[in-house]
This record gives structure tokens, sequence and C-alpha cells, in this order.
């Protein structure tokens, strides 16, 4: 890992990977919160959004030292963070589907999915805590990566598309 030698402290680095790993799940729940219209759900998304920082805290001040280059505590809040965004899309996936007709042009769905998609296989090379064999498998993360972009190129095309034809409709209709 080329970063630990660029920052040449293992608990800067520590630190600065602990922090990444909690911003990367707040950003996502906030995106599958944005999804969601039901008062109710947002009220369950934001108890598990609470209590994945919860466990964060308790994964990085409890569970081992933060100058450790034994990374379990951040393996095992990989995994459950993976399960809960994965559990979260998938259930807004769903939702999104009984809700709307057109699907292949809702870009929340697809985002969800993808999400969903990314993080669910996830769980299977986080799960994998030897880092001699995870190096050996970390192509399939790649393939799911690449997968994952794919669908997001997709979502932010068809939304770019929607929004320029929302333009041109409403410059159409003031003439």
């Amino acid at each position: 890992d080329t970063s630990f030698y660029l920052i040449g402290n293992g608990f800067v680095y520590n630190i600065i990977f602990a922090v990444y790993c909690l911003l990367e799940v707040v950003f996502y729940m906030f995106f599958l919160k944005s999804f969601s219209v039901n008062q109710k759900e947002k009220k369950i998304i934001n108890v598990g959004f609470l209590m994945l920082i919860t466990f964060w805290l308790i994964c990085n001040l409890f569970l081992t030292s933060l100058n450790s280059k034994n990374h379990v505590h951040s393996i095992l809040f990989d995994i459950v963070s993976s399960l809960s965004l994965s559990t979260v899309a998938s259930y807004l996936v769903i939702k999104i589907m009984e809700r709307q007709d057109n699907l292949f042009r809702n870009s929340s769905l697809w985002f969800s999915f993808a999400l969903f998609f990314y993080f669910f296989c996830s769980i299977f090379i986080f799960c994998f805590i030897n880092e001699g064999y995870v190096s050996r498998i970390w192509f399939i993360h790649d393939v799911f990566n690449i997968i994952t972009y794919l669908i997001f190129t997709y979502v932010f095309l068809s939304f770019r598309h929607k929004t320029y034809a929302s333009y041109i409709f409403s410059k159409k209709t003031l003439a």
C-alpha cells in the first residue's frame, strides 16, 4: 500500500483510512435516503445510520488501537456497512419498482441498483480476511467495480439527457 509510505506514519494513515470508511458510508446513506419518499422509511434509514456511526466508533475506539497495522476492526466495519447499504439499496429498488411504471428511465432505481450490486458483491471479497487470498481474487472486485461504474455512467447520462430535454421543453413552451 503506497499511501502508507507516502504519509510515513501508521497512526495518521489509520486515522485517515478510518475516517474515509465512515465518510463513504455517510455519503451513500444520504444518497439512498434521498430516494425514499416515505417518512417512516427515512426514519428507519436514520436509525440504521446512527447505529452504523455508533458501530464505527466502537470498532475504531474500543476494538483495536489506531496504531495497529491489523485492520480487523476496519474489515468488520466494511462487512457490516456493506450489508447495511446493500439491504437499504435493495429495499429501495423494490419500493421504486412498486411505485414507478417507466423503470428503464428511472435514475434513482439504477443508482440504488448499482449501490446494491457493488456492496452486495463486495461483501464476499471483504469476508476473506486473509490478505494473501484476497490479493489473488481482487480482480473479481475490479470486475464488480467496472459493472457498477457502467451502471453509474448510464444513470448520469440519462439524468443529463432528462435535464437537457426538460430545458429544451421549457424553452419551447416559453417561445
